[in-house]
């Protein structure tokens, strides 16, 4: 198997990076109906730590490929670099998804850097809820578990893996109002929700009695229902940093690009007190099928699981 994986590498380097598919490594021909393709640039910073107009990843090499059948569900997923060596001429990892009555049942991701497989399998309950997800090696034995807990009306209100657990509160339209985390049944950290208009404004607290200050808030604005236009994040720790996202949509309204900016209110005149472009990623979505509007949200919401 390692021999073949570095044949897949070296084709990759000398085909100057052209996507490979599922059948490269034996694995089933997928539907790929709708193909998502992700390319980031990083803005290039000067020797006083500046950011430049300069750019990288000049050749536009893609860092990830999704695939999607017609009803919007991610078939395969493709990565491009390595957690030791970042050049996107190499194949990080493949994964595959299977389905059975439209829920996922089972993911296989392939490592390359590594050589394993792991393996994931999810079970539900009566209602048709996601109850357990269970991460295995090829040797069948467990590396991870996580199981999940619902309210009468649906709502995930616990998610527990090892000695960790996320317990989850919602007002009387389903919006979220906390998470709070727990390790080993201590309180460890909590994000409280408020709203108004079309923005959500969520204040971090911790509990790690350290006597540090990880205080920091996140304000997510929408255009409109559950459509975000930017996101938001201020530190009060003394870090002196900002961060900001912003979400650009095509006339489709699928999510085209993101932009990333960067302030340092450090008085240090190295260093501009307004937002910067730091980074962006670029979004294309070729597709074979009609967009419903159902299917643009389900598009969105997986773009928006793989950039989060």
């Amino acid at each position: 198997m390692k021999k073949l994986y570095a044949l897949i590498g070296y084709l990759l380097l000398m085909q100057n990076s052209i996507p490979v598919r599922g059948q490269d490594l034996n694995l089933p021909k997928k539907d790929g109906a709708i193909e998502i393709k992700m390319i980031f640039h990083d803005k290039l910073k000067n020797e006083n730590h500046k950011l430049t107009k300069k750019i990288s990843n000049k050749a536009n090499r893609p860092f990830q490929y999704l695939y999607l059948d017609t009803l919007g569900n991610l078939i395969e997923k493709v990565r491009y670099g390595q957690y030791h060596n970042t050049d996107l001429r190499l194949l990080g990892s493949v994964t595959t998804y299977k389905y059975e009555d439209s829920k996922i049942i089972e993911s296989i991701e392939y490592n390359i850097e590594y050589d394993r497989k792991y393996i994931t399998e999810y079970f539900y309950d009566e209602k048709n809820q996601l109850i357990q997800e269970v991460i295995k090696y090829e040797n069948d034995s467990i590396f991870m578990q996580s199981n999940y807990i619902y309210d009468s009306i649906g709502n995930r209100i616990k998610s527990c893996s090892d000695n960790t657990c996320y317990v989850f509160t919602y007002d009387d339209e389903g919006r979220r109002l906390s998470v709070q985390q727990f390790w080993n049944d201590n309180l460890r950290w909590e994000y409280l929700y408020t709203y108004t208009n079309r923005l959500r404004i969520g204040n971090f607290k911790t509990y790690y009695n350290d006597g540090k200050d990880y205080t920091k808030q996140e304000i997510i604005s929408y255009l409109y229902g559950n459509i975000i236009q930017s996101r938001e994040f201020y530190t009060s720790d003394g870090a002196g940093l900002s961060k900001m996202e912003k979400y650009c949509y095509n006339t489709s309204g699928l999510i085209k690009k993101v932009k990333y900016y960067v302030k340092y209110d450090y008085s240090d005149e190295n260093f501009n007190k307004k937002y910067e472009l730091e980074r962006y990623i670029n979004i294309k979505t070729k597709r074979k099928c009609k967009l419903t509007k159902q299917l643009k949200k389900q598009i969105n919401k997986i773009i928006l699981n793989e950039i989060d």
